[in-house]
């Protein structure tokens, strides 16, 4: 872990020095003089505003802002130099501002009772209420260490000078024309390099912003030790890359298209295309807002129907983190396409949500169930797989769900006829970890000691069989949980009959190399 944050903090200061003979590098090629600062002024202020109003992917990773246009827009008119301090600038000023705004918002907000007292003392008022919107990124983290904050908004200007400058870069070496010096007279050809040129300078831009994010990331992140090995920090780096990739390209072609629209317009009307475009980007975020918002009420619809869950069950708080977190990753490990590795942690959440229709008679009993309680316990992945086709988001996980109990022999429930081969390699997966989960109980799962119903954690780090504060048993007393060693003794006999070969080979494999915590 020290080795790794230390390859994090060596891989910051790479990249500001990188960034400091960047910038060297376009002074000493360009000419300040011919550079007109009064207009790049203009530029700044309109790039600082659109900072403050960005764009959000659908992840909180991905966002964008109007900006990046008018980077693009200032290095097609005036170089590389201009756009390098734009982009640089505007970032780092924009949330130093933005920073600021939170802290004061923080010490002097709007009293509930005076929301209304505009009327009467309006500019005190309204500047009150205007402080959370600038100072909304910053909402949460406004009372970090100065030091960190100052580092961040460095290392992030310091990634987006170096984008901007090896775009521009490329943009002249493929024959790219600054439109504020074209000559009278150009000819078909030449007009072409200028899309072209800046179609190269955009693919340019956006593997310069992936390869940053990426290797910051998995570099910043708590990983297993086989990360430390070449392959391994290779295998998280291709992950990383692909969930980041799609969102990442949505955005530049979409304000690569901007920025086309903006330069048009800009050699049409001049500065005013700035405002023209204002109206279409805020009708594109709101739309893309909408999305984000919609796609985060499933993520909460799925947090409250596990947290329900747990309420109902209390035995199961653990036990569905653990199953959301393992299937995850051993759908990586199985190199899953990245729909399933997204949808896994959800799928492990709501395993066993058809639980909820079942009474707790049943499920807490302690001795043997009858063959009518067996009946009614197996009828709970139909129950779930029911309760999740209700929302569209989680569609694809219905039949994960129905078939996790289902074995690779055909046996196990629903009774349908199908085995392995036609149940889905991610209900495989759910069925190989529920299993384990269930052998070895919270002793060789939890690295915390946590009460399963009241929450509870012992402060000297004991492990209690009875919770010391509400008296609930941690383990059912008629189940003692198998070693690490005999559960997985127990997967190898049932690969072939109750699991898939496979699912039990590669789960066995990531044991192996990363143990069952990648954390500890």
């Amino acid at each position: 872990m020290q080795e790794q944050r230390k390859a994090y903090r060596l891989f910051r200061i790479g990249i500001i020095a990188l960034c400091a003979a960047v910038i060297l590098a376009v002074i000493l090629a360009s000419d300040p003089k011919q550079i007109s600062w009064s207009r790049l002024f203009i530029f700044l202020a309109v790039a600082m505003v659109c900072e403050f109003a960005p764009i959000e992917l659908g992840r909180d990773y991905c966002q964008f802002s109007l900006s990046l246009p008018i980077v693009i827009l200032v290095m097609l008119l005036y170089g590389t130099l201009p756009a390098v301090i734009i982009s640089g600038a505007a970032f780092f000023l924009a949330n130093a501002i933005s920073w600021l705004c939170a802290h004061l918002a923080d010490r002097f907000p709007v009293p509930p009772t005076q929301k209304y007292l505009f009327l009467y003392h309006p500019r005190a008022i309204i500047f009150r209420m205007i402080l959370p919107w600038i100072g909304r990124p910053w909402i949460g983290r406004h009372n970090y260490p100065i030091n960190w904050i100052l580092m961040l908004l460095v290392l992030n200007a310091a990634h987006s000078c170096i984008s901007t400058a090896c775009a521009a870069a490329i943009y002249s070496l493929a024959g790219g024309l600054q439109l504020g010096n074209l000559p009278h007279h150009l000819s078909t050809f030449e007009w072409m390099r200028i899309p072209l040129a800046g179609a190269a300078a955009m693919l340019v831009w956006l593997a310069v912003d992936i390869f940053v994010y990426v290797i910051e990331s998995v570099l910043y992140e708590n990983l297993p030790a086989y990360t430390k090995t070449m392959n391994g920090f290779l295998m998280r780096c291709n992950m990383k890359i692909r969930q980041t990739l799609p969102e990442f390209a949505r955005g530049y072609i979409t304000l690569g298209i901007l920025a086309t629209v903006l330069a048009y317009l800009y050699m049409q009307i001049g500065v005013f295309a700035i405002l023209v475009l204002f109206g279409p980007f805020y009708m594109f975020r709101d739309a893309t807002k909408q999305t984000v918002e919609q796609l985060q009420s499933y993520r909460d619809t799925v947090t409250a129907l596990g947290t329900y869950m747990q309420r109902y069950h209390p035995y199961t708080r653990g036990h569905l983190q653990r199953v959301a977190n393992l299937s995850e990753r051993l759908a990586k490990e199985l190199k899953l396409n990245l729909g399933s590795v997204m949808l896994m942690p959800d799928a492990g959440m709501l395993h066993d949500i058809g639980k909820v229709g079942v009474s707790e008679d049943i499920l807490d009993k302690v001795g043997r169930l009858t063959d009518e309680e067996w009946t009614i316990i197996k009828q709970h992945p139909v129950k779930g797989a029911e309760i999740v086709s209700n929302l569209p988001y989680l569609g694809k996980i219905v039949d994960w769900i129905k078939y996790h109990h289902k074995w690779a022999d055909g046996s196990g429930y629903p009774d349908d006829g199908a085995k392995d081969g036609q149940i889905p390699v991610e209900a495989a997966i759910i069925a190989v970890v529920d299993a384990f989960d269930a052998m070895t109980d919270d002793r060789e799962m939890s690295v915390d000691w946590v009460c399963d119903s009241c929450g509870y954690i012992p402060e000297n780090g004991n492990r209690p069989e009875v919770c010391p504060q509400c008296g609930m048993a941690k383990k059912r007393v008629y189940r003692q949980p198998l070693s690490l060693d005999e559960a997985i003794d127990q997967l190898r006999r049932g690969a072939g009959t109750q699991f898939s070969p496979p699912v039990v080979k590669a789960f066995l494999r990531m044991l192996e190399r990363d143990g069952v915590h990648i954390s500890a």
